[in-house]
């Protein structure tokens, strides 16, 4: 919303940008990083305490996850020059990246 109506939103990555932080960072007006950042994506996943849940419990759940994946797979496809499918490959198996492949994906503006 804040881009809509005129801020400009500036991200500086250091350290490591993994899980939802990769797409927070991806949709901002300007991205930077440190030469040593590293990125992660990997499979939606769903962190519970233990409990009981029922057989609707767990369908509604796997719909959810679908729609997160989604969400998240267009919105690295929007912000990088990666297409969903190339997305969902590297996120399907955990890929880990460095600042330069970062940037040579269209995920990162400028390292610095």
């Amino acid at each position: 919303q804040a881009k809509k109506i005129g801020f400009e939103i500036i991200a500086h990555a250091s350290g490591i940008v993994a899980s939802a932080a990769v797409p927070v960072f991806a949709v901002c007006s300007k991205r930077y990083s440190a030469p040593g950042t590293i990125f992660m994506v990997h499979e939606t996943s769903i962190w519970k305490w233990p409990g009981r849940e029922t057989a609707s419990d767990i369908r509604s759940q796997n719909e959810l996850m679908g729609l997160i994946r989604e969400r998240y797979l267009i919105k690295l496809e929007n912000y990088s020059t990666l297409s969903k499918d190339e997305w969902g490959r590297m996120e399907g198996k955990t890929t880990w990246f460095s600042a330069e492949q970062a940037k040579e994906w269209g995920l990162v503006d400028e390292i610095e």
